[in-house]
């Protein structure tokens, strides 16, 4: 366990910039020697030309690099690497470099780009009032055929002005047609849709290149929301308190 949190810790500390590579034999002569660790010249160049002129350059960076071996060896002196909180501190840090790193890379790999379907019909709405219905998920298990609709929303606004979500929702329905739930902010909801005024109240328009940008925003969230509840139906998850489980249908059949 012991080597294992080693590991962690030097691979850390090398990619927070706590460390830095000692030269090795026949890479060129050493420029700096602290308590055992040197620093070539062509590494102390370039870490200088990294610096502007402006930070010091070259006498502030060799000030650093020797400020933060007599810092490090300190630390170690003391066995601060050793300590619960200092350990607990890292594997924060790795946990949450592997999650930024794997989200970062998720949704760089996703894109979408709009029909000429979806512009046309967002151009369409823009400036149109929009009455609808929202009920909750819940609200839907306990009275499916939509008989009770004590929980439900009537929401008049302009198209515009409605959530993203439900602007994205309705491009494509008509009035009387009931949507597929629909996360919206922290609840799902499934939206009736009521009455589309016949044409714009306010005149206004929307450029092709804002509507495409914002399908395009709503369409690569919604990939990422599917592909993170994959890997929810994927897991098997128990809760302490009432050992509830998240599980995937296959798991079930």
């Amino acid at each position: 366990m012991k080597y294992i949190a080693a590991i962690i810790l030097i691979a850390t500390l090398i990619t927070m910039g706590l460390l830095y590579e000692p030269a090795s034999k026949g890479e060129g002569e050493q420029a700096i020697y602290v308590n055992g660790r040197t620093v070539s010249r062509a590494e102390l160049e370039t870490k200088t030309h990294r610096q502007p002129a402006l930070l010091g350059g070259r006498e502030n960076i060799t000030d650093s690099l020797i400020t933060r071996e007599l810092l490090i060896a300190e630390a170690l002196r003391q066995q601060i690497d050793h300590e619960e909180s200092f350990q607990e501190m890292l594997k924060n840090f790795y946990e949450q470099s592997l999650v930024s790193v794997l989200v970062q890379r998720q949704l760089a790999a996703i894109s979408h780009t709009p029909t000429a379907a979806e512009i046309e019909a967002y151009q369409s709405l823009t400036g149109r009032e929009i009455s609808l219905e929202l009920t909750p998920e819940e609200q839907q298990a306990l009275s499916p055929d939509g008989a009770d609709k004590g929980k439900a929303q009537l929401v008049t606004a302009l198209f515009d002005e409605l959530d993203l979500g439900v602007r994205m929702n309705i491009l494509f329905m008509e009035e009387g047609q009931r949507s597929k739930p629909v996360k919206i902010f922290n609840d799902t909801y499934t939206i009736t849709l009521k009455r589309i005024s016949p044409k714009s109240v306010t005149g206004k328009t929307s450029d092709a290149a804002t509507i495409r940008a914002s399908i395009s925003d709503y369409r690569r969230e919604e990939i990422y929301a599917n592909w993170l509840q994959g890997l929810r139906n994927r897991a098997t998850v128990e809760l302490a308190q009432d050992q509830n489980q998240y599980h995937s249908r296959d798991e079930e059949q």
